[in-house]
């Protein structure tokens, strides 16, 4: 499931990026299942959505049976750790496992898959880390 915020006066609408963000994930064999977008002003240092979106976000992880959240853009690591486990606090018991990635993570990967050297792999796995 892809997820993203639309920045008031960002040069690329969400739409162009999910679709980038799309073609990144079919080039690593992810698929898409679904879609959440929300407007704003500013992300925070540590939270990109409230409560109402991540019950959203968490809905539509329960009826796709998907445990993976994609993030259109880079978060920092507390912003990822947030949302995971503001995602894990509103899922049901029975989904209590969830992977909150962003769009580095995916390149990297790309990256990691394409690499023809064991250094170069080792390096795109550090990377990742």
């Amino acid at each position: 499931m892809i997820i993203g915020v639309e920045l008031t006066g960002q040069s690329i609408t969400l739409a162009e990026s999910f679709e980038d963000l799309g073609s990144l994930m079919a080039y690593s064999g992810l698929s898409i299942v679904g879609s959440e977008s929300q407007k704003s002003a500013g992300i925070t240092d540590d939270h990109i959505f409230g409560h109402g979106k991540i019950i959203e976000i968490a809905s539509q992880l329960i009826s796709t049976s998907s445990h993976t959240v994609i993030f259109d853009g880079e978060l920092s690591a507390i912003q990822l750790k947030n949302l995971e486990d503001s995602l894990l606090n509103v899922l049901p018991s029975g989904m209590k496992r969830v992977n909150v990635l962003d769009k580095t993570a995916i390149i990297l990967d790309i990256i990691a898959q394409n690499s023809k050297s064991a250094e170069s792999t080792m390096q795109a796995e550090l990377a990742i880390l």
